[in-house]
């Protein structure tokens, strides 16, 4: 689920974004707050009332409204800004379920919060769902994730894969890792997306 920051002194206006965008987990902040540095970092989206004094660096990811507010033309915004975010952010793992790199948690869009991973079960997914290589081998993760170089012999991946296969079971009985000698890690669930790559 994307989190979205209403920094505003009039509450209807994080009122009405809840109503428009259920989707989304819409907080708001008076600026008072805001400006003593209160601020979520790990939302998404800021959207600042202008009628305030802004709080000072304004976050990347920020959108500020000027009155009077057009309501369509907010959303549309707002959704072009989110939908960026998702690009990056989020990686498809097949069967409906997403990892989002921002909240570290895999999930659908029916269920916002459905496993939540450390930070290494996160890289680790994150290179397996997403490898271009025609091989993805115990030693090019042990590199990527670790900065391990191929002769150092440890049980460090196979113990994050383990747990990490435990919580993807969680989510989904159809959410796994497999290994061969041909294509080295995978996940099940895009095994034939990978073959079409090859």
């Amino acid at each position: 689920m994307k989190s979205l920051l209403v920094i505003s002194d009039e509450p209807a206006l994080g009122e009405i974004l809840a109503n428009e965008l259920p989707e989304c987990n819409v907080t708001r902040q008076n600026i008072q707050e805001a400006q003593t540095g209160q601020k979520d970092k790990n939302n998404d989206l800021v959207v600042i009332d202008g009628e305030l004094t802004a709080p000072s660096p304004l976050p990347d990811n920020s959108i500020t409204i000027k009155r009077p507010v057009r309501l369509k033309a907010l959303m549309q915004e707002i959704e072009e800004k989110l939908r960026g975010k998702l690009q990056k952010q989020d990686v498809n793992l097949g069967n409906g379920y997403f990892l989002s790199l921002a909240s570290r948690t895999v999930y659908t869009p029916e269920n916002p919060v459905s496993v939540t991973l450390t930070e290494k079960e996160c890289e680790l997914l994150e290179q397996i769902a997403g490898h271009r290589e025609p091989i993805l081998s115990r030693q090019l993760l042990l590199k990527a994730i670790w900065g391990y170089s191929e002769a150092i012999d440890t049980h460090t991946l196979e113990t994050h894969l383990y747990r990490l296969r435990i919580k993807l079971k969680q989510a989904s009985e159809e959410l796994d890792i497999g290994f061969s000698e041909e294509r080295g890690y995978y996940l099940n669930q895009l095994q034939d997306f990978y073959l079409q790559g090859k």
